[in-house]
């Protein structure tokens, strides 16, 4: 279900337009990425997640820092809080100092990649449509802004709640998000019949989706499907996940509903119980 894209191929950006159409979502074989550095970012966090600082507990003001399980997000529509804890990066925001240089290392890896994949499907998205926006999409983007997420999904029989799942079916608010491997099995992705699909990249591999943002600001040329991440059958198996979420700057124009970036990203968190 899910397309493979070979990030060498001449045709990468027509390939990734037809696939963020039809599913909102590809795999790249080969990305321009250190995968040894970002298990060295896993393990770090790793650390930290066994013997968490509460010195770096989530700030609402900023959108930084540590969000333990009880404050854990509740998935837009879902009744029960997923089964999760994560650190929120941002450059130049709190991080313990010995997680500082591999975490920045790791976002930049991510970051940079993003953007080539924006400036992909720019490249062969309709020129009517591109007409509308209120500055190339390139030059949308916020470092600032961006979000890296590092997630820890602890062992079933660990977790203080158990009515949930890891991760609820969501869509994402920002515009793409780039996942590297899983520590473990369990996402999966929404196709347009319903149905559940396992999805998970290889070791020289990364996922990348559409986000909520970039289907508004397309009218929905490009699709942000369902996706989730389900328990595992055995109790005592965690789970770690790394993704980076694109995001623009504040004043982005997204819509005639959202006419900034930022308004929607508001109403996103107040859905997701991140801030009052």
């Amino acid at each position: 279900m899910i397309k493979t894209i070979h990030f060498e191929n001449k045709h990468r950006s027509h390939e990734l337009v037809n696939a963020f159409r039809e599913t909102g979502f590809a795999i790249i074989e080969k990305p321009p990425i250190d995968f040894n550095k970002l298990q060295t970012c896993y393990d770090g966090w790793e650390s930290f997640f066994k013997n968490p600082d509460a010195n770096y507990s989530y700030d609402s003001t900023t959108g930084a820092g540590w969000i333990d399980q009880g404050l854990s997000e509740t998935a837009k529509g879902a009744t029960n809080k997923d089964l999760k804890e994560f650190y929120h990066f941002y450059k130049h925001m709190q991080c313990p100092a010995e997680l500082q240089e591999i975490t920045n290392e790791s976002f930049d890896m991510l970051y940079n990649l993003a953007c080539q994949v924006l400036e992909c499907i720019e490249e062969a998205m309709p020129v009517a449509l591109k007409a509308k926006f209120d500055r190339p999409l390139h030059d949308m983007v916020s470092v600032k802004n961006t979000l890296f997420r590092i997630i820890h999904y602890p062992p079933l029989n660990k977790c203080i709640e158990t009515n949930g799942i890891r991760a609820a079916a969501h869509e994402d608010i920002n515009l793409i998000t780039i996942l590297p491997p899983g520590t473990a099995e369990g996402l999966e992705v929404q196709s347009i019949d319903g149905q559940w699909h396992s999805v998970d990249a290889k070791t020289n591999q990364v996922v990348i989706n559409v986000g909520d943002m970039l289907q508004a600001l397309t009218e929905k040329y490009f699709i942000s499907t369902p996706h989730r991440v389900i328990n595992p059958s055995d109790l005592t198996k965690p789970r770690y996940a790394m993704p980076l979420f694109l995001h623009p700057h504040n004043d982005v124009w997204l819509s005639e509903q959202y006419p900034t970036a930022n308004e929607y990203l508001q109403e996103r968190l107040r859905e997701l119980g991140l801030i009052d």
